[in-house]
């Protein structure tokens, strides 16, 4: 959780989005921000992202397109977000240098997960949904849910990154 912090206001999110996913601790304080305001506000984007992302289950694979009738895998999170008042790039690279790196044990649901697939750099992206798994526009099978953990996106992973609204 603590890799990639870069500023006090970036140790202060964490703490609090620390303190709300672990039972029993308190919360720190930060002047001028109620407790768990700003985890909350995390959490409920994550989920609204998540939500918009699987209503794009079984969308079929599309070069180039970004609406439910054919996405490829940077058109389907640029849509996703979109949906939700976020603009990113278009293109999984571009995408991939908009966000902010996140570490492995810090990743949420909402954030960006990328892979160097067909060509040297990141070239595909998806949406981290939780407990190792992500949804994406796979180029055989349109939008579908897999795992961090299957050995062909375990051994291409580049990074997780988040957006910052």
């Amino acid at each position: 959780m603590w890799s990639n912090i870069r500023s006090a206001t970036d140790v202060q999110v964490a703490r609090v989005l620390w303190a709300a996913t672990h039972a029993g601790n308190p919360t720190p304080m930060i002047p001028g921000v109620m407790p768990y305001d700003m985890a909350r506000q995390a959490f409920a984007l994550g989920a609204r992202i998540t939500d918009t992302a699987l209503h794009y289950l079984g969308v079929p694979y599309a070069w180039g397109g970004t609406s439910y009738a054919g996405v490829d895998c940077s058109g389907f999170v640029w849509s996703v977000f979109h949906h939700n008042g976020i603009d990113l790039p278009r293109m999984a690279d571009e995408q991939y240098a908009a966000t902010r790196r996140v570490g492995w044990s810090a990743m949420r649901p909402g954030d960006l997960v990328f892979f160097q697939t067909y060509e040297p750099g990141v070239s595909h992206v998806g949406i981290y949904l939780g407990n190792g798994r992500f949804i994406h526009a796979s180029s055989s099978d349109g939008v579908r849910i897999d795992s961090l953990g299957m050995a062909y996106y375990a051994d291409r992973f580049v990074g997780a990154g988040r957006t910052v609204k």
